[in-house]
């Protein structure tokens, strides 16, 4: 099945900000059903041990990705995690303000492709590869080896018949998550059990998303030999520990001065 540079509703700038805070709330609530936070430790684990670095820039966070629960599985690292977006979700912000030390949310606006220097960390993308054409996640790939910065991506999205059709199921699931959404208010039962506007954008964005997902060897082929030159690259799919299988890139620093692209390079 070939890949479509497709647009999803609620990453449009038209599309109103409350709506949008609210579908990547449900979003979030759904994916951490599946647990897949638990897998990606597997490999971000070592990962993080090998990059040495104490501080994590999470890129295209929403509503706050999966490092509220990935923290409580690294006890023994002692890093920061910067949550970032380019929509920063209201909601989660002033969550994460009362919560959290290790764990803070921007409030700025941070497109993917452009991140400051001032900000420094290992990189991570949960969910998001999938919003970028080749080239601009090539240069996000090429800014973090310019960096010297660790990073890896990790996609729940498949690009199959099956998963484009089950996407449905983003909609039915959303009426149960929705209740589970904080703050749960007037506006967000009226669009979702009297006009149910969020379910129509969870199912029209969650079949989207399947169309444009990366496949394992195109994220290889993102890996340029230049990139590879003193980077070591690792990429598959997780399918264990997780109720959905989970595509990954991860890339780190070598002080080997051959390219490298190894499935297995950081286990």
């Amino acid at each position: 099945m070939r890949r479509h540079d497709l647009g999803e509703l609620h990453e449009q700038s038209w599309f109103p900000t409350a709506l949008r805070d609210a579908v990547t709330n449900v979003l979030q609530c759904l994916l951490n059903v599946t647990q897949y936070h638990r897998a990606v430790a597997a490999l971000l684990r070592p990962a993080l041990k090998k990059a040495g670095s104490s501080q994590v820039v999470d890129l295209c966070s929403g509503a706050g990705g999966p490092w509220i629960r990935l923290a409580e599985q690294f006890p023994e690292h002692s890093f920061s995690v910067s949550l970032t977006d380019k929509y920063p979700n209201e909601q989660r912000l002033s969550t994460r303000k009362r919560q959290s030390r290790e764990i803070s949310y921007m409030g700025d606006s941070l497109d993917a492709t452009d991140v400051p220097t001032s900000l420094s960390g290992f990189q991570t993308l949960f969910n998001s590869a999938h919003h970028f054409n080749r080239s601009q996640l090539k240069r996000i790939l090429e800014n973090a080896v310019r960096r010297r910065e660790g990073i890896a991506i990790f996609e729940v999205p498949q690009r199959n018949a099956v998963t484009v059709g089950m996407s449905i199921l983003m909609s039915v699931g959303a009426f149960f998550a929705v209740p589970l959404v904080e703050p749960f208010g007037v506006s967000l039962f009226f669009w979702t059990y009297v006009v149910p506007l969020i379910p129509l954008v969870m199912w029209l964005d969650g079949a989207a998303s399947c169309l444009r997902a990366y496949t394992v060897s195109e994220f290889r082929e993102l890996c340029t030999a230049e990139m590879s030159e003193q980077y070591r690259w690792s990429a598959g799919i997780l399918k264990g520990g997780s109720l959905v299988p989970v595509t990954y890139l991860i890339g780190l620093p070598s002080h080997e001065q051959r390219p490298i692209l190894d499935r297995h390079a950081i286990r």
